[in-house]
């Protein structure tokens, strides 16, 4: 029988959903986000400065972005200040226009995205801006400024590569500027999880000797079984990259995620610790060093996991495919292959 995936109803109606941009479907979904690569930051063109804006993006050493940035305002701003965000997303190799737009007052829409950025930026802004909801009149300026992904949130539509033009304005066009950048995929909660496969990929890429079985319990639920030989010890030179398909309007959208040469005990403690730290446990012989897989043969019986244990990037809430491959510089080692169902929270 075939499986349908669940109705857009079902994914979303559990979501906060922004009131100014109703008429988007996904991108009303508030979450966090991933690393951010800003591959373009500047005035727009032509430019919109009366306040005799200037921004400058950089790039450190450490390949990490920061933000130099000058304005001299005439006058105070406060709740008059407003702001107009409009967004394309690159999808199948060209850009989609306007999937996404937002117009309102400047501190309502920083507020929803930006408030722990915008925080700590005017703090180190010179001189300091210690009203939040009021802008001085004045010169201003901040040179290098960098704050971490985890402050800011995001419509999880723009997770991806897009760009952007955001305007500010006060009765007068104030500013504006032109982004293009790569936001990755948050992970999030996700409700109960129905596996309808979970195994090798093929015969061809399992050089570890990986037997599974995916089983289904009394109860409905899922367990795995299976085995496997570490021909010799792993840690830091384990390597991950996975490959996702996720099922919309009846068909499949093909890379709608995507991880690349991810360090594989990073991503393990990073966005499955407590499944990663149960399936240690679980298995026979056990492991204790969360970053270190001795070579040897190992055995799990049955082992189920609570999806309360699990994050998954948000733009994987529904039903998906994956391809999961695991390997070294030297040697592939394994490919799993997974197609699952997550409900909402």
């Amino acid at each position: 029988m075939e499986r349908s995936a669940p109705s857009q109803e079902q994914q979303f109606s559990s979501h906060y959903r922004n009131p100014s941009c109703l008429r988007h479907k996904q991108c009303c979904q508030m979450g966090p986000i991933g690393p951010i690569n800003i591959l373009e930051l500047r005035e727009c063109d032509p430019p919109i400065n009366n306040i005799n804006g200037d921004i400058k993006l950089h790039t450190e050493k450490d390949k990490s972005k920061s933000v130099s940035f000058s304005f001299d305002t005439a006058q105070d701003y406060g709740d008059e200040l407003d702001v107009t965000f409009n967004a394309d997303k690159w999808e199948n190799n060209a850009w989609q226009k306007d999937v996404y737009s937002d117009n309102r007052n400047f501190f309502d829409f920083i507020d929803s995205y930006w408030s722990k950025v915008w925080q700590n930026a005017a703090n180190k802004i010179s001189p300091p801006i210690t009203d939040s909801r009021r802008i001085p009149s004045g010169q201003h300026s901040l040179e290098f400024f960098k704050d971490t992904y985890k402050n800011i949130d995001m419509p999880q539509t723009l997770y991806g590569r897009f760009r952007c033009i955001l305007t500010i304005s006060a009765v007068l066009m104030l500013w504006g500027a032109k982004i293009l950048l790569v936001a990755s995929n948050a992970a999030g909660p996700v409700g109960p999880i129905k596996l309808y496969e979970f195994g090798p990929c093929s015969e061809d890429v399992n050089n570890i000797d990986l037997t599974m079985q995916l089983n289904t319990e009394a109860d409905k639920s899922n367990s795995v079984t299976f085995s496997f030989n570490m021909p010799h010890d792993f840690g830091d030179e384990l390597m991950l990259s996975l490959v996702a398909e996720k099922w919309e309007n009846n068909a499949w959208k093909e890379d709608a995620f995507t991880e690349s040469d991810r360090n594989f005990m990073e991503f393990a403690n990073e966005h499955l610790e407590v499944v990663w730290e149960n399936f240690r446990q679980a298995l026979e012989p056990q492991i204790e060093d969360s970053n270190l897989f001795p070579a040897g043969e190992y055995s799990i019986k049955g082992h189920k996991e609570s999806y309360q244990n699990i994050g998954l990037p948000q733009i994987l809430y529904g039903r998906f495919r994956a391809e999961i491959s695991i390997y070294t510089e030297e040697e592939d080692l394994v490919c799993l292959k997974v197609e699952a169902e997550t409900y909402p929270p």
